[in-house]
């Protein structure tokens, strides 16, 4: 997905890769400087990240050949799969939360607030 092994635009090619949590930075050496990439879900991303249906990518340090972050986009694009959106645009529906442990981060804190209010209500009570 990342292009590792294959050609890519002026020369460029994928050093490495790395996951951590719920990024993965990809770095290509181009020419006599390094490129990073960054792909983070979409919600997560600034606003000038290129989004696919799955992933933005953004840049996070480097000054990328013209066309290889296009050539990252459509190789990205390509190996996501049918998409899972509305069918409107072929764009995802945006999740409420952006991961499963921000959902339950939520799910906890509610809990914890109304456990809160409730101990609270009992003690002015008595």
């Amino acid at each position: 997905m990342l292009g590792r092994g294959e050609s890519l635009p002026k020369g460029c090619t994928f050093a490495k890769g790395d996951i951590d949590g719920p990024s993965v930075k990809a770095t290509y050496q181009c020419a006599d400087a390094q490129v990073v990439f960054e792909l983070v879900h979409p919600n997560l991303a600034s606003r000038d990240a290129t989004t696919t249906t799955q992933f933005a990518i953004e840049l996070r340090s480097g000054n990328p050949p013209e066309g290889l972050a296009a050539e990252l986009a459509t190789r990205v694009r390509a190996r996501e799969g049918p998409s899972s959106g509305n069918g409107s645009d072929g764009a995802e529906a945006s999740p409420r939360c952006p991961d499963a442990c921000t959902c339950w981060l939520r799910g906890i804190l509610l809990v914890t607030a109304v456990l809160f209010v409730w101990a609270m209500r009992g003690r002015r009570s008595r």
